[in-house]
């Protein structure tokens, strides 16, 4: 029970906080880089809910792809909100 609650959900649910954060911070400052930003996030968080999604509907063998590509979606947004802070200042 608790582990599709920490493998499935929690990082679907991050991985759409981080997609919002991105559209966020684009519709604040639309630019080119932005724009990039959030196209790769929403490319990798849409991989890794359908991965997600294919791993616990067909209880096939778990895989860290999603998860890896989490993470990249949060160090993306991590650098888009360090670019968006560095414009300002």
């Amino acid at each position: 029970m608790y582990e599709i609650i920490i493998w499935g959900y929690l990082p679907a649910v991050l991985g759409l906080i981080f997609l919002l954060i991105s559209l966020f911070v684009t519709f604040r400052q639309p630019d080119i880089i932005n724009i990039i930003f959030t196209a790769f996030i929403a490319t990798f968080v849409i991989i890794a809910e359908f991965l997600l999604l294919e791993t616990f509907n067909y209880n096939a063998y778990p895989t860290y792809v999603p998860h890896i590509l989490i993470g990249v979606g949060m160090v993306l947004i991590i650098g888009q909100i360090y670019y968006r802070l560095k414009i300002f200042k």
